[in-house]
């Protein structure tokens, strides 16, 4: 069984298969965690607690991007990953508040017009997001909510249209990240898979650089090779990886601390 499971299994794994480094990892949400945060069982609960592991994770992820380059963090930086469920939207978001909690203003975009999950970790309504900014005259400041945390701004999915991929290439999109990347000392996005779909690769050409979610027992080497071989083909910029769920039965990976 063992012989036949060709999911990636380590961060030794994980490095030698996209020949780039680890840049962090996030541990799984058991029940019990969520148990001991009964008033605001979410994410968001989770990290208000300073001293809770994700939120341990999220400022590790922070002070390793923010030595990712010469010039720091990158400023507009898109989360992926090889299929869906593989805890990228989750990734983009305790990221973005770890950034925030540092003092940055920071806004997170929902660019997942097909299955989109942002407004359900905010908790913020979606009737008006990004797919209306592109195709009509709504300003970016209609669409982009505040958070409950001071600095964190969202713009959700807003309705699914039935043409994602063009609006997401419309010039419109790029001019949006634009004016964010003005706005905003950072700007993370939550793209869509890489397998099967063309927006991943669109939205990781224009993003200044693009950070690929994995999850250990789970995405399989060779839809990682081939996400990866996609992403490389439409010049994107991708700095490295991050682990997500680590910790679950089986995963071969954990350290105990």
């Amino acid at each position: 069984i063992e012989k036949l499971d060709d999911s990636v299994k380590s961060p030794e794994d994980a490095e030698q298969l996209l020949g780039m480094p680890l840049l962090g990892s996030f541990p799984l949400i058991r029940p019990l965690m969520v148990q001991d945060h009964k008033e605001n069982p979410t994410p968001l609960g989770l990290l208000c607690d300073s001293k809770s592991p994700l939120a341990e994770a999220a400022r590790s992820l922070r002070a390793t991007l923010l030595f990712a380059s010469a010039k720091g963090a990158p400023k507009v930086l898109n989360f992926t990953s090889a299929g869906p469920g593989e805890g990228k939207s989750v990734a983009c978001f305790c990221t973005a508040m770890a950034f925030a909690n540092s003092g940055a203003t920071v806004l997170c975009i929902d660019a997942d017009l097909r299955n989109p999950s942002l407004h359900h970790i905010f908790d913020v309504p979606n009737q008006l997001g990004l797919s209306n900014h592109l195709v009509s005259d709504i300003q970016p400041a209609e669409v982009a909510l505040a958070s409950e945390v001071e600095g964190l701004y969202v713009i959700t999915s807003g309705p699914l249209p039935p043409n994602p991929v063009e609006l997401l290439s419309s010039p419109k999109m790029a001019e949006l990240l634009r004016l964010a990347a003005e706005r905003f000392d950072f700007v993370f996005l939550d793209s869509p898979p890489v397998l099967g779909l063309a927006d991943a690769p669109l939205l990781s050409a224009i993003a200044r650089a693009t950070l690929f979610v994995l999850e250990p027992g789970k995405t399989r080497k060779a839809a990682l090779r081939t996400s990866i071989k996609r992403l490389h083909g439409s010049r994107a910029h991708v700095i490295g990886a991050v682990l997500q769920k680590v910790g679950r039965h089986g995963t071969g990976y954990g350290y105990g601390y």
